[in-house]
């Protein structure tokens, strides 16, 4: 995994559901620059109880422009790497626990659940 290469990149989180909600509120804590991309009208998605946010939609026409200006994409699961918007953009693809590990490397550790059932039982 690359670090990012920029001190203040620019994000688009990819996907707004649990996943991509909770990235959100990890950005907004820390200030970082980013944007909200999902599927379908915005309305039918957008969430207000965020705060202000800048959402795209991935049927857009500007998405490729805004995707531009993006250095990571933090894509949610469940989003393949391959769809067509994703392979015409350069920049740096990683999930949201790339993210929090390159973001808390410094911490002493790092203790990980992983799998498709049973991780909230586990972790309670």
């Amino acid at each position: 995994m690359a670090p990012i290469k920029n001190s203040r990149p620019k994000y688009a989180v990819f996907g707004f559901g649990v996943t991509g909600k909770s990235v959100c509120r990890y950005f907004k804590k820390i200030k970082a620059n980013f944007i909200v991309i999902n599927s379908g009208p915005i309305e039918t998605w957008r969430d207000t109880s965020l705060g202000e946010l800048k959402y795209v939609s991935q049927e857009d026409n500007a998405l490729k422009n805004e995707l531009e200006t993006v250095d990571v994409v933090i894509l949610s699961p469940g989003i393949p790497r391959d769809i067509e918007i994703l392979s015409q953009y350069n920049g740096q693809i990683i999930n949201d626990i790339e993210l929090f590990y390159i973001e808390k490397k410094s911490s002493p550790k790092i203790i990980s659940i992983t799998g498709s059932n049973g991780k909230t039982t586990t972790v309670t």
